[in-house]
């Protein structure tokens, strides 16, 4: 578990401009509902 989670973390910390944007547009989903 502790080593999926350092994974998980690495990758956040390479897509986190990806998951930026992804969340932003989930919000603005979520907006126009």
């Amino acid at each position: 578990l502790h080593a999926q989670r350092r994974v998980a973390i690495c990758k956040r910390k390479k897509h986190s401009n990806t998951i930026y944007f992804y969340i932003r547009d989930v919000k603005h989903a979520k907006v126009e509902k």
